[in-house]
């Protein structure tokens, strides 16, 4: 049987990775630029032909690059807005991106193409100066610290929009979903089938994300069913993804109680699925386990997930919006002086096999 974590790797191939490095590297070409041959591309990133090939068609189909007849790739010349071309967007992407990151990279793409955006690509933590040939800036911030100064300084007095991150009266544009209904909708599916002993897991408390799902969770549990136990699984540090799989396996055991685990990424439901099943124990009979971030891979787990959908393309079109309408009005209007929009995107329960009633319930 395929395990979760091979299914995992499945919905992120290898030609997605290599086309976000190639788009590192194109970011730092000119328009019009020759790309490498085929051959040289092969060796460069130890990749085969047809790997290649995968990636360059993702990334013309991002707008990226453009193939000549007889001479082959090259960056995608890109006018500026005077001439009516597509809009120039800095994409600042976080160097190490989840899975979830990745997939919502896909439906910005996705989204850009209607509404004529293009984007350059490069790492959150490069120290770029500011670039001039950039109209706007679109920033994925992952788990990364953002201070407004630093916002400040890579906006340029230019339109930026930072995406997966509450920004509410910082004076910056933001797209994020609803974390904290997030937590409440989990909390409420879970005492709504009988749970009176619930863990909880959240691999990185440091980052704001989950910790807000965590206080809609909690809140919710202490406002309606304050006769319910919740008990945390805390790491003495911030675990990455290698580490919550032995973590869980190690401390499951000091939550004797519990019926149901709830976790804060989908990463995390995967890897304590894992080890519940290699523990002896039942999901959903003996505990149920929810995670978060409605995925593809997450139906064909076993069994499939239970999880909260943040609605990618809705958080993509939204961001993708801003930009647009900001850049369609006149430089001053759309400064980062002026009112501020800031989305708020509802997220959604999606329930399946790995939620159940508790046997002793």
């Amino acid at each position: 049987m395929t395990s979760a974590f091979t299914r995992d790797r499945l919905s992120n191939p290898k030609y997605a990775q290599l086309a976000r490095r190639l788009g590192l590297k194109i970011g730092k070409m000119s328009n019009g630029d020759l790309l490498p041959s085929i051959r040289q591309l092969m060796q460069e990133f130890d990749a085969s032909q047809a790997t290649i090939y995968a990636a360059l068609e993702l990334l013309k189909r991002q707008g990226a690059v453009d193939h000549e007849p007889g001479v082959g790739m090259r960056v995608a010349v890109q006018s500026s807005l005077d001439h009516a071309g597509p809009a120039r967007i800095l994409l600042r992407l976080a160097h190490r991106s989840s899975t979830f990151h990745q997939q919502l990279l896909e439906e910005v793409f996705a989204q850009a193409q209607s509404l004529n955006l293009r984007f350059m690509v490069e790492p959150l933590d490069a120290h770029l100066p500011s670039n001039e040939t950039a109209d706007a800036t679109l920033v994925i911030p992952g788990s990364t610290d953002l201070s407004p100064m630093m916002l400040a300084d890579w906006a340029n007095n230019k339109p930026m929009v930072v995406l997966d991150r509450d920004l509410r009266g910082v004076g910056i544009d933001s797209v994020c979903s609803d974390n904290y209904q997030g937590g409440i909708l989990a909390a409420r599916h879970l005492l709504g089938m009988g749970h009176k002993h619930i863990a909880v897991l959240n691999h990185r408390p440091d980052s704001i994300n989950p910790h807000d799902r965590i206080n809609g969770f909690t809140q919710e549990i202490h406002n309606t069913a304050p006769d319910v136990t919740i008990q945390y699984l805390k790491a003495d540090h911030p675990l990455n993804s290698d580490e919550i799989y032995p973590f869980v396996r190690k401390h499951w055991a000091d939550c004797k109680q519990a019926t149901a685990l709830f976790t804060t990424t989908r990463t995390t439901a995967l890897a304590a699925l894992r080890a519940f099943q290699e523990l002896g124990i039942s999901v959903p009979d003996d505990v149920s386990l929810m995670g978060y971030d409605d995925l593809g891979a997450n139906v064909y787990c076993n069994p499939p997930l239970t999880t909260i959908d943040q609605q990618l393309s809705k958080l993509a079109k939204a961001a993708c919006q801003i930009l647009a309408h900001r850049l369609q009005l006149p430089t001053q209007a759309s400064s980062q002086h002026s009112v501020q929009c800031s989305q708020i995107i509802p997220v959604s329960l999606n329930v399946r096999r790995s939620t159940s009633t508790p046997v002793s319930h």
